[in-house]
């Protein structure tokens, strides 16, 4: 949406954000399996259990407070993310139970056992208003071509978390992109230490008037060059970085 794109043809350096973390969700492999997704404004959690994850390294596995093994116990064990299910002890809160956890050696992590809830009952995915967007599946695949509905990247739902950040530079390399393109012109990447046109390499990066990047096929400041084919990058920046919600395009 808003990310910034560094147009590169055969080389970039690529600016990374970190990454999110999301907790991992065990179920009982005994019911079944449907749709979940995290209610993100809520962040309700169980208030009679915590999980605990244990490192490699631990001295004891399985541990509960001392004193209190009668009110704790471990109600049962997630093999998919090696962790323990514990039960809150007695006259315990979630929170002093968690901070006792995460003061014994060898707990890589103790947290609430978070809640899911069903996927109907989230307010609809992030959806640009873009007319052709439905034409991308790999972003939203809802079956529109034939094809096997949510194989796809979950577009929407990411975009219930973040629509980008200014700051974040994606370096493309990639044939040239058409920097005037109308769902790409208010995102590309601008090179402030360098002057348009000015035939002097201001920044003394060793590439003149490189205000957008480098065609590093021609040698020159030409990002987008028509006669060479230069389409595909333009499809990638797109999905990069296009502006959504203008009426126009995919996204």
């Amino acid at each position: 949406f808003s990310d910034k794109l560094a147009l590169m043809l055969l080389t970039a350096s690529f600016s990374l954000s970190p990454l999110v973390g999301a907790e991992a969700l065990a179920q009982d492999a005994s019911r079944a399996r449907p749709s979940f997704g995290v209610q993100s404004q809520n962040r309700e959690f169980a208030p009679d259990r915590v999980i605990v994850k244990y490192s490699s390294a631990a001295p004891e596995r399985g541990i509960v407070p001392p004193g209190t093994e009668i009110g704790s116990e471990i109600i049962m064990h997630l093999s998919i993310i090696d962790a323990d299910v514990v039960k809150v002890p007695l006259d315990w809160t979630v929170e002093q139970t968690i901070e006792w956890y995460r003061e014994q050696p060898g707990v890589e992590y103790a947290e609430p056992d978070y809640l899911q809830f069903p996927i109907e009952a989230i307010p609809p995915a992030t959806t640009p208003d873009d007319p052709r967007f439905a034409e991308l599946w790999g972003l939203n695949n809802t079956a529109q071509t034939g094809g096997t509905a949510d194989a796809d990247i979950d577009a929407p739902e990411a975009w219930d978390l973040t629509t980008g950040d200014s700051t974040i530079i994606v370096g493309v390399i990639d044939t040239g992109t058409d920097i005037s393109h109308t769902d790409l012109v208010a995102n590309i990447w601008i090179n402030r230490d360098e002057v348009a046109d000015d035939g002097i390499d201001n920044d003394n990066n060793g590439y003149i008037d490189d205000v957008n990047g480098w065609d590093f096929h021609n040698d020159d400041n030409s990002v987008y060059d028509p006669a060479d084919g230069d389409q595909h990058a333009t499809h990638v920046s797109g999905t990069i970085g296009a502006l959504a919600s203008n009426t126009v395009g995919v996204t």
